[in-house]
């Protein structure tokens, strides 16, 4: 079989590149969607679609991927991660835990809804032959996520500091604006159409203020530019680097006054309840719970705020001390081996530059239960492994 032959795609493979599709940028356009028409049921109704594609995408028979439904090693591993984190939480609530913040509906949309039910669905290996079905969507999602926030923007239904909606918190939206990035340099080939897109996109992402996903992206897409190249030129990029730095440092005081969401950058600040000092507050919050619970935990949330701790090595040792600590080092380990032997193959980087950007913003800002798109892209991935490997055994 050529991957050049023209498919015929079937309404399996629709319905599965959409499931993939909406799990990694559709959340954004429909939260937006539900701020514009003030309708909270847009939300669910988001949820409720990528498991209506999933299921669609298991009962009718795809045409460009030839292989029976399966779930892979790592698969396996997230899906029984989930079960036990899930169990943990259902073992807090049964012995009277509350928290006003985070009650049980948190967990049971984040960790099952939007993470582990996508994760089931995900059941067929990826081929070459479904690449180009599934570009053309993100390609068609990613423009729409631009127009629908620059409409709902221009509707004055964004923040006046940051730039948020009602119904998408700055963080989230910047995280999906990075997601979108590296998706583009994947689905795009026009060099005109894809720097006016990651422009525009990075935009969304300043005028957010959220750091943690530019920060997340920035030190990605640097690491891996820094080691592709050559030693003269990592000796330069690191002397530009400081340069930079120091234009930046020199210039923020001046640059703060025209631009004055520019301050969210400022890492003493203490605007929208963000600072260092904060979240230093909460590590220690965190850490006296684990100490005196080391073993099996001591709570979902740190006491200082009553909230995630915005770490989550600290919420994983106080909500399950070491034992739980050791299952996702295990996990992750696993994580690990599964994106090395990837690389071997043609897995598409964009999606190992997703796993990595999220992992870096996800430490720092989420909590357990809402790291879900982070399982899906490492299940893609290996789908996508498997995928290539199943097609170079029989046709190569």
């Amino acid at each position: 079989m050529s991957i050049n032959k023209k498919i015929v795609y079937s309404i399996g493979d629709y319905s599965y590149s959409l499931l993939i599709v909406l799990m990694l940028l559709g959340y954004p356009i429909f939260s937006i969607l539900a701020s514009v028409l003030d309708a909270d049921l847009l939300t669910l109704f988001y949820r409720g679609l990528c498991i209506l594609f999933g299921f669609i995408g298991m009962v009718f028979a795809s045409s460009s991927l030839k292989n029976n439904l399966s779930y892979t090693k790592i698969q396996i591993i997230i899906i029984g991660l989930h079960l036990i984190y899930i169990c943990w939480v259902f073992i807090y609530f049964s012995n009277g835990y509350k928290n006003e913040n985070l009650d049980l509906s948190f967990y049971i949309n984040n960790s099952i809804i939007f993470s582990l039910l996508p994760i089931l669905l995900v059941n067929r290996n990826i081929n070459e032959n479904f690449y180009p079905l599934l570009k053309k969507q993100i390609r068609f999602t990613i423009v729409l996520f631009i127009v629908i926030t620059f409409l709902a923007y221009k509707l004055g239904l964004s923040d006046e500091y940051r730039l948020s909606f009602e119904k998408i918190n700055p963080i989230s939206l910047s995280l999906y604006a990075a997601v979108a990035i590296l998706l583009s340099f994947w689905v795009f080939k026009s060099k005109v159409i894809l720097v006016v897109i990651v422009f525009i996109l990075l935009t969304m992402m300043l005028l957010s203020g959220s750091r943690g996903p530019l920060v997340a992206l920035a030190f990605v897409t640097s690491c891996l530019i820094f080691f592709r190249m050559k030693f003269l030129k990592k000796v330069t990029s690191v002397a530009i680097g400081f340069i930079v730095a120091f234009t930046v440092f020199y210039l923020y005081d001046i640059a703060v006054n025209y631009i004055p969401i520019l301050s969210r950058f400022n890492f003493n600040t203490t605007e929208g309840g963000m600072s260092v000092n904060i979240r230093e507050e909460q590590y220690r919050s965190a850490l006296s719970i684990f100490s005196e619970h080391p073993f099996f935990g001591g709570s979902l949330v740190e006491h200082y705020a009553q909230f995630y701790p915005h770490n989550i090595i600290l919420e994983i040792l106080i909500t399950g001390g070491v034992a739980l600590f050791c299952i996702y080092l295990f996990v992750f380990f696993a994580i690990g081996v599964e994106l090395q032997n990837s690389l071997k193959n043609r897995v598409p980087v964009c999606f190992y530059l997703i796993f990595c950007t999220l992992f870096v913003s996800y430490m720092f800002t989420s909590s357990l239960a809402g790291i879900g798109l982070m399982y899906f892209t490492v299940v893609i991935i290996s789908r996508m492994n498997q995928g290539i490997t199943h097609d170079k055994y029989n046709y190569h």
